[in-house]
């Protein structure tokens, strides 16, 4: 299993989920199939994800596409995504080397009973 991922803003959806993270500031680099569990920033178990694919850039060459897909609305335009980076890691240079989290919600725990989500993903 993956170490726990926080969440500042856990907003979710149905299917595939992102979520942007400062390379040198986690634990180790996750992998495709991993599962991790999803926290609040009050340490609350939210339920599980599964890691699809993941992606390195440095953050000046972080595609606008890959950027539109975070799963927080507000983080889907670059500007924002900047803000909040800089904001909960403290550091944020233009080569600053990312990592995008392609993941899905497991059918359990509160997350999967709030989206509805069934075995069948």
């Amino acid at each position: 299993m993956y170490p726990n991922l926080e969440f500042a803003k856990p907003i979710f959806r149905k299917g595939m989920q992102q979520t942007i993270r400062i390379m040198s500031k986690i634990e180790r680099t996750p992998r495709n199939g991993d599962i991790f569990t999803i926290l609040d920033t009050e340490n609350n178990n939210l339920g599980c994800g599964f890691i699809l694919m993941v992606e390195d850039y440095s953050l000046k060459d972080l595609p606008l596409n890959v950027v539109g897909m975070s799963h927080d609305p507000r983080t889907q335009i670059y500007e924002n995504l900047v803000k909040d980076i800089m904001k909960y890691y403290n550091v944020v240079e233009e080569n600053t080397e990312v990592i995008v989290i392609w993941f899905r919600i497991l059918p359990i725990g509160k997350l999967g009973e709030e989206l509805g989500i069934s075995n069948e993903w």
